[in-house]
């Protein structure tokens, strides 16, 4: 286990990095980065006094993946959850700005998540890594960002980043077999619509959607009624009767 930098001044960021051996995986941390969790990285922002960290190690599950998240440079936090996960699972890692700033890039696993706060990744198969950085917020310019909850779907939104009285779609896009159940936050008035629009945009807005399986979709065997089957029955004996006069006038009556 490491940390950068290991001196730091006052108000200033460090990062430890945890490193297992090939087998192993970080159990927990302790100290002052008892709050990292499992995640092979902590990172301790705005330091104030002399940090003490610690981390315990156990050995590597199988059929478990990690997928953790560091920020590059500081100026906000960010965590992933869960962390640990079964393989084939799904993971969401949230980067938070300090005020005044805003997600300015992500990198690794999550590079094309762009500038939205939210990077969820999908049927994870192995242990994953992403940093994310951020930048000064310029005054006038909000942020537009969505998250999926619970999986089975993804969702962006466009623009991402706009001037004060400008508008951004949110669309949701569900798995198949998938359909948007709700939206909440800024788009809880879309219900469940696949695009919320968002117009007049004069502060950052932040939104939810969730997907829930589709029903099954019948097909109507269309019936007949009492009267239109009677009528049935006359119009085949009908042409039955014709049928048999036919075969009467050409000599085949027996």
């Amino acid at each position: 286990m490491s940390c950068s930098p290991v001196t730091v001044p006052k108000g200033a960021a460090s990062t430890c990095t945890a490193t297992p051996d090939p087998g192993y995986q970080v159990a927990s941390w302790g100290d002052d980065c008892a709050g990292a969790g499992a995640s092979s990285q902590c990172y301790l922002p705005k330091v104030q006094k002399d940090q003490t960290a610690s981390v315990r190690f156990a050995a590597t599950t199988l059929a478990t993946v990690h997928v953790t998240a560091l920020v590059d440079g500081g100026n906000g936090t960010v965590s992933c959850a869960p962390s640990d996960l079964p393989r084939g699972g799904g993971s969401t890692c949230t980067a938070v700005p300090d005020a005044g700033y805003h997600v300015a890039h992500w990198d690794g696993a999550c590079l094309l998540s762009g500038i939205n706060p939210h990077c969820t990744l999908t049927n994870v198969q192995s242990d994953l890594n992403s940093t994310v950085s951020f930048t000064a917020q310029p005054a006038g310019i909000f942020n537009v960002s969505a998250r999926v909850n619970g999986g089975n779907g993804a969702v962006s939104c466009a623009p991402a980043r706009l001037s004060a009285g400008g508008s951004s779609a949110c669309t949701a896009v569900p798995d198949a077999g998938y359909q948007v159940a709700a939206w909440s936050g800024a788009c809880a008035f879309a219900g469940s619509a696949d695009v919320c629009r968002l117009t007049n945009i004069q502060a950052d807005k932040a939104s939810a959607v969730s997907f829930v399986a589709a029903p099954l979709t019948t097909t109507a065997v269309p019936t007949l009624s009492e009267w239109g089957l009677i009528l049935l029955c006359l119009l085949m004996l009908g042409l039955g009767w014709s049928r048999l006069r036919a075969l009467e006038r050409r000599g085949y009556r027996r």
